[in-house]
């Protein structure tokens, strides 16, 4: 199977709950730019406490996104 990038992933969650990427960024409290990178690949989601944020705002795909991490 061939699985998405974690970043995009971030990504596709986003734009499904139609949040630009600053506003995702004003909501996790990070830049524009951070999340540019992690939905590009460039920045990797490695820290527990990033993927708690990311939960905070989009609590499903927490757990979608924590099976990838595993795989």
């Amino acid at each position: 199977m061939n699985e998405l990038p974690v970043g995009r992933r971030v990504a596709q969650w986003r734009l499904r709950r139609n949040l630009t990427q600053q506003q995702f960024a004003d909501r996790l409290g990070k830049s524009k730019s951070w999340v540019d990178k992690v939905e590009r690949g460039v920045r990797r989601l490695e820290r527990v406490s990033n993927l708690r944020q990311i939960a905070d705002v989009e609590p499903p795909g927490l757990v979608r996104l924590a099976a990838t991490l595993r795989a």
